[in-house]
């Protein structure tokens, strides 16, 4: 007996809807195997660091004298001398550097003033600071007028940039008469604060 091929085509297509039916029964009682699913995440914290650094720590005017019959002799730390007789090297002022990764608000504070600095003797007697940015725009709120320098914590600038111009200058100022006389030094200590 010879199978025609009608019956050999229904003989396949049940065969193929038995195999898939025992297919997805078997697959419906056991599950699928081979899969697998999950989750994951990552985090990262960013803490902010108020870092800064002095270079250019030491402002040194040297030795001298009044020059002359003159009365009062003034130093500041950006080069300037007015009646001042040394030929010391020209001072520089001390750099701040922003470290951090913030824009910050940097103080400074003196152990000394203007009468404890020249050790309290009487005349004409100025210890003062201005700040100035030494790369352009570097900071805001800066003190741009001689200002006396003393004990007492005081803002020398606010928004210190954390960027690449990132640095201001701390301008000191001595002005004395002439019954001034000796080795005189104080101790700055700069802080800051995030902005």
């Amino acid at each position: 007996m010879e199978i025609s091929n009608k019956t050999l085509a229904i003989l396949l297509v049940i065969a193929i809807v038995l195999a898939v039916g025992g297919a997805l029964l078997s697959l419906g009682r056991t599950g699928i195997t081979g899969l697998g699913s999950g989750t994951g995440y990552v985090n990262v914290t960013v803490s902010q660091d108020t870092s800064i650094s002095v270079s250019h720590p030491d402002i040194d005017f040297g030795s001298g004298n009044i020059e002359g019959t003159n009365e009062t002799a003034q130093l500041i730390s950006n080069g300037t001398t007015i009646n001042w007789s040394s030929a010391q090297a020209t001072p520089h002022s001390i750099t701040i550097n922003n470290d951090g990764n913030v824009n910050i608000t940097v103080t400074v504070s003196a152990e000394r003033n203007s009468t404890s600095f020249f050790l309290n003797q009487t005349g004409t007697r100025e210890y003062k600071y201005k700040t100035e940015n030494n790369e352009s725009g570097s900071a805001q709120s800066l003190v741009t007028t001689l200002t006396d320098l003393n004990t007492t914590t005081q803002t020398i600038c606010t928004h210190l940039s954390s960027a690449s111009a990132n640095t201001i200058n701390l301008v000191a100022s001595l002005q004395f008469g002439t019954t001034i006389q000796g080795t005189f030094t104080d101790t700055l200590t700069f802080s800051s604060s995030a902005t």
